[in-house]
């Protein structure tokens, strides 16, 4: 009877080491994407601040710039946003509740999250642009 408890004990004491070791595994893959994430738009910053300095002279230039400045600090914004609900969560802090939806909630979930991926692609092809037109400029120079 003891040795039986004593086993029981002990395989619910692996069974929980191990969802501690999946939890932190899924934590730090996490923090990997989201850190990738957050360099994405602060990279499009940082270097769209560089080109309007660059081009004052130029209004539309600038203008250009500031857009997307805009765009890429509100997607940052809210990926930062994510990050603390997500410890609120883990904390106990927020809960989750679970709720009846349509069809047309769901569709507007999908929806932002398509744009919020199309965001993403735009803040690439910003940085990448950033970085074609810096290295063009150095070439040029």
């Amino acid at each position: 009877q003891e040795k039986k408890a004593e086993i029981e004990s002990r395989q619910a004491l692996k069974e929980a080491y191990r969802s501690a070791e999946n939890a932190n595994r899924a934590k730090t893959e996490f923090l990997s994407n989201m850190s990738h994430d957050i360099r994405t738009p602060m990279n499009a910053i940082v270097g769209l601040t560089a080109i309007a300095g660059a081009n004052v002279e130029s209004q539309d230039r600038v203008i250009e710039c500031l857009s997307k400045i805009t765009e890429s600090s509100r997607h940052l914004l809210g990926l930062i946003n994510e990050v603390l609900d997500m410890a609120r969560i883990e904390s106990g802090k927020m809960t989750l509740a679970q709720e009846d939806s349509t069809c047309q909630s769901w569709w507007i979930i999908l929806l932002r999250l398509r744009n919020r991926c199309w965001m993403n692609i735009n803040t690439i092809l910003i940085y990448t642009s950033i970085t074609l037109n810096t290295r063009m400029s150095v070439v040029t120079a």
